[in-house]
């Protein structure tokens, strides 16, 4: 009901592997729940090391590519 979505409890109250495969599966780790909160905040906030480390190597490219798809002269 507040936007909180499965990746974001797998990666706070789960396990690496069902993060993982949530994200596999095609799971958005940039949404945020109506607290502002991403799946990489719910793993900070659990201190979920290997979690905090898979969601950086993926929310990094995918900023840099949104920050190039909405710099002057993309296409």
């Amino acid at each position: 009901p507040n936007g909180t979505t499965t990746l974001m409890m797998a990666v706070g109250y789960g396990t690496f592997a069902g993060a993982r495969l949530l994200v596999d599966a095609g799971a958005d780790t940039t949404l945020k729940n109506q607290q502002g909160l991403t799946a990489l905040d719910f793993a900070h906030r659990a201190s979920r090391p290997d979690s905090i480390k898979f969601l950086t190597a993926l929310v990094k490219p995918a900023a840099a590519a949104a920050s190039a798809a909405s710099a002057p002269g993309a296409k």
